[in-house]
């Protein structure tokens, strides 16, 4: 499976023996148990967090998944915290302590409490990783480079057959290396209803739009809602330490490592809490929407979508093309002034040069022209003179564009509901 022959298995320890060595700092946390059988790892960050536990106590609902579960929360606070996050951190440590020994009698729940992280680094993504090395630790400890690292906030809920629907699909997708899982956020029962219909209207919008132009590797980015083996979690380099985005950087760097997938027969629930755990996300978008910021109204227009549609169509005819200029590329005036002037011809013939088929080529041009590509090019349209447009427009747009709907009523709670269907009914 390895690439290795019996005599040189002999020697061979673990799939993640030199990755473990390069995290082994002050704050890598290792699996001391033994002969531990898991397949599967729920990793939870936790910041100055009163309410982990009903995520903890929505896993001890879950059915079943006829295999023995870890979940380990990471308790985190920096250097620079203030005194109140800190003793929040603690009652949550005594509090989880109480409430292990609940756990169902296939599940065991672990504590990390990670703490005096140095501020430079300190958030989530690192929160996330120590939990995810942790996991590695576990099954390199085991060899089991197909044990399954799941992602989870600790404000969100699970539907109760969350574990059960993780471990069938990457039985049933053997070949798949991670997985993203549906998701919706519940808003009846908030006051900031209507921004979390937009919020949540709008990521749905710009990832199906993003599929809409042909480009491959179109995926929904939460942090609580991701599954990924441990031998691409390795392969990838581990989970960043970003403040937040660390679930977007993280999974589109996974992309070009094989297939990822999406679960549709469960659900997770993220929290549509106003929050200012970290620099953006859903919970600042929300925030500074009760504020009376009103950016959530907008977002990027679909005719910036249509002119990627048209230079991706043809990216095969590419490989056949002698480019020396923009101009052989596209006659878009925008997307050539972009592609000048991040450097792409000399990027393009670089990679057109180590691409021996036209197959080989049009894989890795959605590696050069990747996830964060797009949203430079989004990004320098604004710049450029292009404006925002009214979401609730655009997402009705898209619908009939790509004829999923002709009659949707323009109000963002009825296009949400929409969206949500199609997605529930992906099979990916």
């Amino acid at each position: 499976m390895y690439g290795f022959s019996y005599t040189v298995l002999f020697f061979y320890m673990g799939f993640a023996d030199k990755y473990l060595q390069k995290q082994k700092h002050l704050f890598f946390y290792e699996y001391r148990g033994h002969n531990d059988a898991s397949e599967m790892v729920v990793v939870i960050p936790a910041y100055n967090e009163p309410g982990v536990s009903c995520t903890i106590q929505s896993l001890f609902e879950c059915r079943n998944p006829g295999c023995q579960v870890q979940v380990v929360v990471v308790v985190n606070h920096s250097d620079s915290d203030c005194e109140n996050v800190v003793l929040q951190n603690d009652e949550t440590i005594a509090e989880f302590q109480k409430l292990r020994t609940k756990a169902p009698t296939w599940m065991n729940v672990h504590a990390i409490y990670a703490k005096n992280l140095p501020s430079k680094h300190a958030g989530v993504g690192w929160a996330r990783k120590i939990g995810m090395d942790w996991a590695i630790s576990l099954f390199n400890q085991n060899d089991n480079p197909d044990g399954l690292i799941v992602s989870l906030d600790s404000d969100t809920l699970v539907e109760n057959n969350y574990l059960q629907a993780l471990l069938q699909h990457f039985k049933m997708h053997p070949k798949q290396i991670a997985s993203t899982l549906y998701f919706e956020h519940s808003y009846d029962e908030v006051s900031h209803k209507e921004g979390v219909i937009l919020y949540e209207l709008y990521m749905r919008y710009y990832k199906h739009a993003i599929a809409y132009t042909g480009f491959p590797h179109s995926v929904y980015t939460l942090g609580s809602c991701f599954a990924v083996k441990a031998l691409a979690y390795v392969a990838q380099g581990g989970m960043n330490r970003k403040k937040a985005g660390e679930d977007f950087y993280f999974l589109h760097k996974l992309m070009p490592l094989g297939t990822v997938g999406y679960i549709t027969d469960t659900s997770v629930y993220p929290s549509p809490r106003l929050s200012n755990r970290v620099p953006f996300g859903t919970g600042p978008a929300l925030q500074q929407f009760e504020a009376g910021n009103r950016d959530l109204y907008y977002t990027y227009p679909l005719h910036l979508f249509e002119t990627l549609r048209t230079f991706f169509i043809q990216s095969h005819l590419f490989y056949y093309k002698t480019v020396s200029d923009v101009a052989d590329l596209t006659d878009n005036g925008l997307l050539a002034g972009f592609l000048e002037t991040s450097g792409f011809v000399g990027q393009f013939n670089s990679l057109k040069q180590n691409c021996s088929s036209e197959h080989t080529f049009q894989m890795r041009f959605f590696h050069l022209f990747d996830a964060f590509k797009i949203l430079k090019f989004l990004n320098y349209a604004l710049m450029h003179g292009t404006q925002k447009q009214l979401l609730e427009t655009e997402a009705q747009k898209l619908l009939k564009q790509t004829k999923q709907s002709e009659n949707t009523p323009c109000n963002a709670k009825n296009l949400l509901s929409m969206y949500r269907a199609i997605d529930k009914n992906s099979k990916f």
